[in-house]
Formats: C-alpha cells, sequence, structure tokens
C-alpha cells in the first residue's frame, strides 16, 4: 500500500503548532508530512518545502491526500482550511477555533493529538477508508463554491448591511 500523503502548512508559531504536527507525524505509521512553511526538517517521514511558489502550493494541495490542521489557537478564519478544501482535499486536524465553521466534513475533526493520530493510523491503513474521505473531493468544491467565493460572500455582506441599515432606519 502506498503511504498516506498529509498536507500541513504554517509558519513556526505558538499558534499554529508544529509541535503537535510533529508528534503526529512520530506517531503515524506508513505516512509521509508534506510540511510547507517551516525550516528544513529533519524527520524520517517529513518533507519540507519551505516557502513555496503559489504553483507548487497548487501541486501539493492536489498531490496530498489529505489537509493536517493543527493550530491551537481560536483562529478565526484560516485561509488554507478554504484552499483545501476547494483543491477537494478532506481538512483533518482539532475541532476548536474559527476555522471548524468552515470546515465541511466536521467528522474529521478531534479533541487532541492522540485521537488524530489514532484516525491517521487508521486512514494510512485502510485503503477503503482513504478512498471514501477522497472521495468527497466534488463535495468539498461544490461547498467552497457555494459559500465562499467571493461573489456569495460579497452579496452575503451586501445583504446583511443593508438589513443593518434596514433596521437602524426603522428603529431611529
Amino acid at each position: 500500500m502506498s503511504s498516506l500523503k498529509v498536507l500541513w502548512i504554517g509558519r513556526n508559531a505558538i499558534e499554529k503548532s508544529p509541535s503537535s504536527l510533529f508528534k503526529i507525524a512520530e506517531k503515524v505509521n506508513n505516512a509521509t508530512f508534506h510540511v510547507m512553511g517551516l525550516s528544513p526538517i529533519d524527520k524520517k517521514n517529513i518533507i519540507s518545502y519551505g516557502k513555496v511558489s503559489n504553483e507548487k502550493l497548487k501541486d501539493l494541495y492536489n498531490h496530498c491526500d489529505i489537509f493536517l490542521l493543527t493550530s491551537v489557537w481560536i483562529e478565526p478564519a484560516g485561509l488554507v482550511v478554504l484552499e483545501a478544501q476547494q483543491c477537494g482535499m478532506p481538512v483533518v486536524g482539532f475541532n476548536w477555533g474559527g476555522s471548524v465553521e468552515y470546515i465541511l466534513l466536521k467528522e474529521y475533526l478531534f479533541k487532541d493529538v492522540e485521537e488524530v493520530v489514532s484516525f491517521l493510523n487508521k486512514l494510512a491503513n485502510d485503503i477503503g477508508l482513504l478512498r471514501k474521505i477522497k472521495s468527497t473531493k466534488m463535495k468539498l468544491i461544490e461547498f467552497i463554491e457555494n459559500n465562499f467565493t467571493y461573489q456569495v460572500m460579497g452579496k452575503n455582506y451586501e445583504d446583511l448591511y443593508k438589513k443593518t441599515i434596514d433596521n437602524y432606519i426603522y428603529h431611529k
């Protein structure tokens, strides 16, 4: 069986929790972690890219099986979560922060490192489960296109502003 390909993107900052990434990578068998944004890393199952071009980023989104989200702060809206899903890539990670609102498949969100490790080990060794998850590609793309394009979000903001103005005028 080929190795599960996991993508992680972030900077070396406490809130992005690269330490969680390293703990997870150390405990997950039969997986390769493609890491972008960190300095070179000397670990057996981690390929580190540092900063990459937009073209390489697109290639990584399309090459990997899942996106790993390890942020440990109440992140308001991580752009990488939207980008991953736009490319049809399921997000696996911690179930907290504002990014959770932007993740379609909430069943792949967990409370801690050990739960993520357990799930990734299962995923790396169960081709049927991996196929099931990868079969959500079009569903993820449609979710982003229906909710998070600049046209849709612009219209939603416009409607909100109009409603706010109408309520202000009505209550004045």
